[in-house]
């Protein structure tokens, strides 16, 4: 084997060396499963219970999977993501879903009438998140600079804590 052919065979950082493409992939995350899950719940409706879990039970642990793991940020960011995207998920499926609300005096149900609010609401709720996100990625890159000595640059390296232990896929050597 050559040098050539070794410095080839290793795989080094990939895309997502790049800043922007970090922050892109984390504030996609939520926002894709948000998205792919209301659409879901909107066209096949009989899939609709399938839609909300996907856009609720899915966003949230990928989002903090991917903060945590690959870009450092704390574990705590939990706790402000999940009320944004559980908000987020109601308002939408209300907005793009089925826009019947059932209480004990409709059981039968009511359609609520979509204002200017509602759009203002959700509008607001997704620039939170959005904040939110781009606060947990800026605490994730601030303590892989801290860390980024004793973090493994590869799979099989022994590390102590699992967090940015993924960030071997950004990291220069």
């Amino acid at each position: 084997m050559t040098a050539v052919s070794g410095r080839a065979a290793r795989r080094g950082p990939g895309l997502l060396r790049i800043a922007a493409l970090r922050w892109l992939a984390a504030e996609l995350i939520p926002f894709g499963c948000l998205v792919g899950g209301l659409a879901l719940a909107r066209e096949v409706r009989p899939a609709a219970a399938a839609g909300y879990i996907l856009a609720l039970f899915a966003g949230t642990p990928l989002t903090i999977f991917y903060l945590y793991k690959v870009l450092g940020s704390a574990a705590a960011w939990v706790w402000a993501i999940a009320p944004l995207m559980i908000g987020s998920t109601v308002i939408g499926g209300i907005l793009f879903g089925n826009s019947e609300v059932h209480t004990s005096q409709h059981p039968s149900g009511t359609r609520v009438v979509v204002t200017g609010t509602w759009w203002i609401v959700v509008a607001a709720l997704a620039v939170v998140l959005a904040l939110a996100v781009a606060g947990a990625i800026a605490n994730g890159e601030r303590w892989i600079a801290r860390h980024a000595g004793n973090l493994p640059r590869t799979k099989f390296e022994k590390y102590a804590r699992s967090r940015g232990t993924l960030a071997r896929l950004w990291l220069t050597r």
